[in-house]
């Protein structure tokens, strides 16, 4: 299974992983960076150099969904977010 990996500002001046299992919510990320309606001050995976991520391939019962999972509860929770990519 891929996972993927963006950076997240944790609002402290610290960051942290957060990890995305569905394809699409990678998506909608990447067209709201492209589209110039998510940034590094209200996104994530983002900074002043462009829209970054990592893939990993994994076990699927090594993934356990926590807080650290973005979903698409946590995309429609944005001010950017407009619907469907």
């Amino acid at each position: 299974m891929k996972l993927y990996v963006v950076i997240s500002d944790s609002g402290d001046g610290s960051y942290r992983p957060r990890f995305i299992s569905d394809v699409n919510v990678l998506t909608i990320l990447q067209n709201a960076y492209d589209e110039d309606v998510m940034d590094y001050e209200n996104g994530w995976g983002c900074d002043g150099d462009g829209f970054h991520y990592t893939t990993l391939t994994i076990a699927q019962e090594e993934i356990k969904e926590d807080s650290t999972f973005l979903t698409m509860a946590d995309i429609k929770k944005t001010s950017w977010y407009k619907g469907s990519p």
